[in-house]
Parts: structure tokens; sequence; C-alpha cells
């Protein structure tokens, strides 16, 4: 795993997904995914995942959520830090390709 804080990470597949942060003092949107996460995967690996399309960001809560629909699952982002400061957005991001996909917010 690549040395990074005010990530996010949450338990995908058996593995440990991380998301956003900062590395060396700059926000990053890289993803890596660490564990046995794959069915052709033998014991543990550490892949790094396609960046998410959504930025660089940081500080955000991220809740693993209906898996079927991605090869390496999906996650939820909620709120964060992104380049324009702190956000109250709700993203799906797929963790196969790094996209992002904008929800309804969750504020009445």
């Amino acid at each position: 795993m690549t040395e990074r804080c005010q990530h996010t990470g949450c338990a995908a597949r058996g593995g440990i997904v991380v998301h956003g942060g900062t590395i060396a003092g700059q926000l990053t949107a890289s993803v890596e995914i660490s564990g046995n996460v794959s069915s052709e995967a033998e014991g543990n690996i550490l892949k790094i995942m396609p960046p998410l399309s959504c930025g660089r960001i940081r500080h955000i809560a991220a809740v693993v959520i209906d898996e079927s629909e991605s090869d390496r699952g999906q996650v939820l982002f909620i709120g964060g830090w992104d380049d324009g400061g702190w956000t109250l957005a709700v993203c799906k991001v797929d963790l196969a390709t790094g996209a992002c996909t904008a929800q309804p917010s969750l504020l009445c």
C-alpha cells in the first residue's frame, strides 16, 4: 500500500479498499485494494485500481453497496473534501473502473 493519510478504507469482497486521501501532501484520486479480492487470485494481493473519475477526495464516508454489478464491487461515497472544499455530494463508485456516478443528495 502507498503511504497516505486522510484517506478512507472499507472492506469489499474479502479485501481492504483504500480510497483517496493525501500522498506526499498532495490530494489524490488513487484506489488500492489489498487482500484476496478476486476469484483468480491465490492468497493476498495488492492491486492498484483505476483512479476515481470524480477526482481527488479525502475524509469521505464509504459504504459497500450491492456488488453484483461490478467485477470488483461498488462503494457509496458520502461527503468529504474535494478540490473545491467540503462537499455533501453522494456518488456510487465502481471499484473495477473508478467510475463515479452522482446519486441523489441525502439532504431533504
